[in-house]
């Protein structure tokens, strides 16, 4: 994932054994709000279903609202030209970074001097 600022990420990208699967024809991805209900295949975040596509990368997330500073846990599997599903990826996660202007608490750290109010009121002393 990287640093964006809209509501949801907008891809989601797995890997797969290419030696086991050479033709994709369908995913699911599960993403979970814990690992332990990942591992119980719970996908209480986003549960795509079974999508017929050979799609591999950038996969649009169209789960539920995530939350800043929150780790979600997820993983993937397809299936084959045959309809043989794959076994569950090894399970992966990610943590969102603030996404709000309200989610930002912090103070500048200074020496306990009074802190310019602008730019010109920084500069002047320096001088």
């Amino acid at each position: 994932m990287s640093h964006l600022e809209p509501e949801k990420p907008s891809n989601c990208n797995y890997e797969i054994n290419y030696q086991d699967f050479y033709h994709f024809t369908a995913y699911h991805i599960l993403v979970a709000s814990s690992l332990k209900k990942l591992n119980a295949h719970t996908g209480d975040i986003w549960d795509s279903g079974k999508i017929v596509s050979n799609q591999t990368i950038q996969i649009k997330y169209n789960g539920d609202e995530l939350s800043s500073e929150t780790i979600y846990y997820w993983k993937v599997r397809v299936w084959d030209e045959q309809g043989v599903a794959s076994d569950w990826a090894k399970a992966a996660r990610w943590e969102m970074g603030l996404l709000n202007q309200s989610d930002w608490r912090a103070e500048w750290i200074n020496t306990g001097r009074k802190v310019a109010k602008n730019v010109e009121e920084f500069y002047a002393g320096l001088l």
